[in-house]
Formats: structure tokens, C-alpha cells, sequence
């Protein structure tokens, strides 16, 4: 390892945002913007599922990217990985700037303590924490989830994305209750993830002070699911109508007998794209995130989907 450090400051930009409210879209239009674009960039991807979908779907670029999924980079069993991501940064990569992408379920008791680190301290400073909020799900979502609570509570900024698809009404609503959340945050409203990074350029992160996360949120589980075989869609969406009110997120490649597609789904809505050639050998590859069912009966309820 090289051990003469970059001699300035990293800038740290992370992302939040509860399941399938927009993050991967707002990094993907970040990638494209001319403040990452001209500099150099290095990315920590986030997931709690260990299949990495949201890594495969980011637009190609220079930067070196990080992915991290066997937990929340806010939670205490990663900081092993996250340490020795930091340092190969610091040392061997020496970019401008960093950007996290935490998962979905993150409770972001913040990184500043790892940041904190005296090996660390010297070449990072956190720019910004900007959390996606999802315009449709917030409010049924905050009601029962806190790390969906608490990523606007820890945000520098809070981004309410997807705003095409709610009136203004319910925008109104929204923005009113974030600032009930977070007076200091600065709102955006948004779509398709366009929050301009030139926009936060100017921002102070506030320092905090938290307690690491021991573990994932009570409840909530993650399972990759991999198969050669074709699987029955009539079958595959009598059985996510059956689990609605337990499968939180569901995304990756599936082959129907009807054709294969790259599916989306966040509570209710359910998003059809082409394949993803980079998942992986199998036709079907997807991740699940299920909350208050057990692992095993999450797992058989889409294993009885295959065809046989």
C-alpha cells in the first residue's frame, strides 16, 4: 500500500433513502453531472441483500467502485470492509471526491465516528447527506419504519423524488411533515432522481454524534434467489399479491414463460424493464426484502413459482 496519503481532504457525499425510493436513479444522474464527471471519483455501493443489483445497474464510468452488502454502512458489522474501503481511498486511489450509496434500510447514526478514526481523520470531510424520499410511500411507510424516519432526520438535505406521480396536494402534505422531521433540511422536489449535485455544492454538513447500529431493523430480511428455470408470471404475481403486506422491495431479472425482464417492485408498483446482462450466469436473479415473515417461508412462497 502507498503509504504517502492524498495531502487534502476527500469530500464524502452519501446517499440515503428508504427501499425503492430513487437512490440508484439520483447517483446515476449524479455520475452524468460535470462536478463528478471532470474529477475523480470513488463509489461505496450499499445493499442489504447480497446479490448487488443496484451495482450493476449504475451507469459506466472511470470511478472504482466499492460494494458493500453483507449490512448498512451505518451498522457496526461492516466497519471492518468499510475501514479497509477507506483506507485503499485515502491511499491508493486519492480521488476528489467519494460518494455512498447507503442501503435502503440504513439507519444513518452517521459515519462520522468511523470518519473520526485517527487513521481516517486527516483525508475525508462528509460534504453532504442528502436523503430521497419517495413521493408516493413516504407517508404509509413512516408509519411503521425508522430507519425511513430517521434517514430524513440525519439528512443535510432531503430530496421527495418521483413528485410526477402524486398531485401537489400531497407534495404540499409532504414537505410539510419532512420539516416537522428535520426544520434545518433543505427540501427539493423532484423527479427521476435529477437532484443537481451543483445545487449542494455550496452546503455545510451539520456533525453528529450517535451510537453505532448493532444490527438490521427487527423484522426485516433479505434473500437472493437464483434459478435456470422458467417461472410462471400468473403464478409469480398471485403469489406478491398473497405477501404484499410483507415484501417491502423485490428487484432483478426474472424468466417468465411469457419473457424475461428486469422487474421493480416497491409496495404496489411494479416496474417492467429489459434484462440486466450483468446480474449474473442465472436467467432469474432478483432480491427480496421482506419484513415480518420468516425467511424460509418468504423463500418457498417464490420457489413455488418455477417451473417444474
Amino acid at each position: 500500500m502507498d503509504q504517502n496519503p492524498v495531502n487534502r481532504c476527500i469530500e464524502v457525499w452519501i446517499l440515503t433513502g428508504f427501499l425503492g425510493a430513487g437512490k440508484t436513479s439520483t447517483l446515476n444522474h449524479w455520475l452524468g453531472q460535470p462536478i463528478f464527471k471532470s474529477t475523480s471519483l470513488a463509489l461505496i455501493i450499499n445493499e442489504f441483500g447480497k446479490l448487488g443489483v443496484d451495482g450493476k445497474q449504475l451507469t459506466p464510468g472511470t470511478y472504482h467502485t466499492f460494494e458493500i452488502n453483507k449490512g448498512s454502512v451505518f451498522c457496526i458489522c461492516t466497519r471492518t470492509d468499510l475501514l479497509k474501503a477507506f483506507h485503499s481511498i485515502a491511499f491508493d486511489l486519492k480521488p476528489d471526491h467519494v460518494i455512498i450509496e447507503a442501503t435502503g434500510i440504513a439507519q444513518p447514526a452517521d459515519l462520522e465516528a468511523l470518519l473520526s478514526d485517527p487513521s481516517l481523520r486527516d483525508y475525508f470531510r462528509i460534504k453532504v447527506i442528502a436523503c430521497v424520499v419517495d413521493a408516493e410511500h413516504f407517508i404509509k411507510t413512516a408509519a411503521f419504519s425508522t430507519p425511513c424516519v430517521s434517514q430524513v432526520q440525519w439528512a443535510d438535505t432531503v430530496a421527495i423524488n418521483k413528485s410526477d406521480l402524486v398531485p401537489e396536494s400531497q407534495i404540499a402534505k409532504l414537505k410539510a411533515i419532512l420539516s416537522g422531521l428535520n426544520s434545518d433540511a433543505v427540501i427539493h422536489t423532484i423527479s427521476h432522481g435529477a437532484l443537481a449535485p451543483a445545487g449542494l455544492q455550496h452546503m455545510t454538513h451539520r456533525p453528529r454524534t450517535h451510537s453505532p447500529v448493532e444490527s438490521p431493523p427487527d423484522g426485516i430480511i433479505a434473500v437472493a434467489l437464483h434459478t435456470d428455470q422458467t417461472l410462471c408470471k400468473a403464478r409469480f404475481m398471485e403469489t406478491l399479491s398473497r405477501l404484499s403486506d410483507h415484501v417491502l422491495r423485490l428487484k432483478g431479472n426474472v424468466a417468465f414463460d411469457t419473457g424475461t425482464c428486469f422487474i421493480d417492485v416497491v409496495f404496489d408498483r411494479i416496474d417492467y424493464k429489459e434484462a440486466n446482462s450483468r446480474l449474473g450466469q442465472h436467467p432469474t436473479s432478483f432480491t427480496v426484502i421482506g419484513w415480518d415473515i420468516p425467511r424460509d417461508q418468504l423463500i418457498s412462497a417464490f420457489e413455488s413459482c418455477w417451473h417444474i
